[in-house]
Parts: structure tokens; C-alpha cells; sequence
């Protein structure tokens, strides 16, 4: 998008010296605000939350609606393909509204997005500057991790016949 018009009305009421250069404006609700500045993907039981909430300490990083909002696919639908009025709608009013000289940033992390082929595509054609960051762990140690932790809830068996399911589906 042209953001020209967005600069003039910066310079025009004085606050164009004081425009966050991470943010990429939309226009809104007759006002600018930032898209998402990060998104935090990985595999699971490899720190994707813990990462999350040590940024949310920081007083200058604010929260998305939820953690995982999964908007650009996950591990069982991955072929989602948003409209702009899907990211409009849907996805950007999970955020906190930040105007570009309010120099905060905001994001969410959600693991799947590791697993989906479309998601860097749509996240990059709808937000350029974002920052995808990856969290990775051993394999073993984390399915052994992953194992424990549904064994726990007493998930396992469903979460196994959903795995399956999900597999003789695409080979079929």
C-alpha cells in the first residue's frame, strides 16, 4: 500500500519525527494503526509459549486476544487462504490498536504455523514487515515431552487417531 497520505498527516499535525519505522500502518476505523510486528511459530513443547510471555514482560510489547490464534492455518488445515477482508475483520481485531507513534509492538505465537506451506506466503503478502520467529527442540525429548503432557490430560488416543486420520487423508 501507498503510505503517503499516512506521512502527510504525520508531518501535518508534528508528529511525523515520531513514526515507529517497525510499524506498517493500516487505515481503520478513520485511523491509522500498526499491523502485528511478530508471529511466533515452532514445533510443540519447544518454549513457543514461554518465549511469548518473557516478550509480554517487557512494558513496550502488548498481547494479542489470545496466544495461538491460529488464523493462518495450523496443523491439521493449513490451506487457508484469507481475503483482505478476512485479515481486516478477522484477524487484526485480536490485536490491541497501536498508533504508529506509540513505538510498541504486539504479536502472537502459535506453533502450527511451522507446519503450514501457505502460511509464510499469505502472513508475508498481508503483513511485509513482520518478524516470524521459530522456536526448534531435539525430536526425541520433545515427542517424549509432547507424550507425557497428553498422557496427562489423557488426550493421547485422540490425539493419535487425529494424527492418523490427517495422514490417510493426504495420501489418499
Amino acid at each position: 500500500e501507498n503510505h503517503a497520505a499516512m506521512h502527510s498527516a504525520l508531518r501535518a499535525n508534528g508528529t511525523a519525527a515520531a513514526f515507529d519505522p517497525r510499524c506498517v500502518p493500516v487505515f481503520a476505523d478513520h485511523k491509522y494503526s500498526c499491523l502485528p510486528h511478530f508471529i511466533i511459530g515452532g514445533v510443540p513443547k519447544a518454549g513457543t509459549t514461554s518465549l511469548y510471555k518473557y516478550l509480554l514482560e517487557h512494558p513496550d510489547v502488548l498481547p494479542a486476544a489470545d496466544k495461538e490464534l491460529t488464523f493462518w492455518g495450523n496443523f491439521f488445515s493449513p490451506k487457508r487462504r484469507p481475503s483482505r477482508d478476512d485479515v481486516m475483520g478477522d484477524y487484526l481485531p485480536k490485536f490491541p490498536k497501536i498508533s504508529p507513534s506509540d513505538f510498541k509492538v504486539t504479536g502472537e505465537a502459535t506453533p502450527g504455523y511451522l507446519y503450514c506451506l501457505t502460511c509464510p506466503t499469505y502472513i508475508l503478502k498481508y503483513m511485509p514487515k513482520v518478524r516470524l520467529i521459530f522456536t526448534l527442540r531435539d525430536p526425541v525429548p520433545r515427542a517424549y515431552s509432547e507424550y507425557l503432557n497428553k498422557a496427562a490430560d489423557r488426550t493421547v488416543v485422540r490425539y493419535l487417531n487425529k494424527r492418523i486420520d490427517n495422514k490417510m487423508e493426504k495420501d489418499l
